[in-house]
């Protein structure tokens, strides 16, 4: 009888333990987070911290896997991933991607808007970036931080680009939005759009003779192996959204939304110091494997995409323009 008591409690004992550890293994969230990067891009440094920021904030409930290298779909796949809600996070292109939902978030990389880093990070902390991430939520992805990947400059295979007509003749890839195809149309190139995804190959076999990054991305995404010349235009600072689907977020209990919310915080204050370092070894980088840097006169660029503002008044309104040129 002794040996059946035992038995018994053993039992109930294993069942408790069983039970306690399937309840353990329910309660961890798991939750994608894809991207378009490297794993040495902007894209990937902002969605490692936020992932091992938000395990830290919930005492590993929430499990974030990060997908770079386009492994959950190009960009547009990724975010509309995120309406639909078979997708829970990503980190797509502010100026890109995502004016096909929010047409006036493009005015984040208008050319020649900004007047240095600081600048462009205070209109996104500001009262324009507010607006604007207020926008894409009501579309259904909530904004959780930005990924910052820098200054753009130009990179090509034919000439060093001194002054706007050197851009004539050239087949320059640029993403496909209104922003940087007007601004490339006036500065006379021909625009090639091209994912950026596919970009490497394009200049590999061709396709186009060049292309505009920040120099991190043409470092981190090889381009200097397929590119000759890089000119330093700094004609944009280029930003990214990190996006969670409001869809499952909404889903998420208090806790795990508020931890959330600060690992994207987080990961924004860590990525925008790791970008602005980055950008200038980066260019050293670049020296060394040989690109032929040249710098350039901003002010005929300038005066040239002016043009830009007028083209696309619509999604530019002048007065949120106004509001971020006088931004301090």
């Amino acid at each position: 009888m002794r040996t059946w008591r035992t038995l018994g409690m053993l039992v109930a004992v294993v069942s408790v333990l069983s039970w306690t550890a399937v309840q353990g293994a329910e309660a961890q969230i798991k939750a994608r987070l894809g991207h378009g990067g490297s794993e040495i891009h902007p894209f990937h440094i902002w969605s490692v911290k936020f992932a091992e920021e938000a395990s830290k904030l919930t005492n590993g409930k929430l499990k974030v896997e990060v997908f770079p290298n386009s492994q959950l779909g190009k960009e547009r796949d990724m975010a509309e991933g995120l309406l639909i809600g078979t997708l829970e996070m990503c980190v797509v292109g502010t100026g890109t991607i995502l004016p096909q939902w929010v047409p006036e978030i493009g005015v984040l990389d208008a050319p020649f808007i900004y007047r240095d880093f600081d600048h462009f990070y205070k209109v996104q902390d500001g009262a324009v970036g507010a607006e604007l991430k207020a926008k894409l939520e009501a579309k259904g992805m909530k904004h959780l931080g930005w990924s910052d990947i820098g200054a753009r400059h130009m990179t090509n295979n034919r000439r060093p680009i001194t002054k706007p007509a050197d851009l004539v003749g050239l087949k320059m890839r640029v993403p496909d939005s209104k922003v940087y195809v007007s601004m490339m149309k006036a500065l006379g190139a021909t625009v090639v759009p091209v994912n950026f995804a596919e970009l490497y190959m394009a200049l590999q076999q061709g396709v186009a003779d060049g292309q505009e990054n920040p120099t991190t991305t043409i470092r981190t995404m090889n381009y200097y192996e397929v590119q000759k010349y890089l000119s330093l235009t700094g004609h944009m600072y280029s930003g990214a959204s990190g996006l969670v689907s409001t869809k499952w977020l909404a889903q998420q209990p208090q806790d795990i939304r508020a931890a959330i919310e600060k690992a994207g915080q987080m990961a924004t204050e860590y990525t925008r110091a790791w970008t602005r370092e980055d950008n200038q070894k980066s260019l050293d980088f670049l020296k060394d494997k040989g690109m032929l840097v040249n710098t350039v006169d901003q002010e005929p660029f300038r005066k040239a995409t002016e043009v830009v503002y007028t083209e696309l008044s619509s999604v530019f309104p002048p007065d949120l323009v106004r509001r971020i040129r006088e931004t301090r």
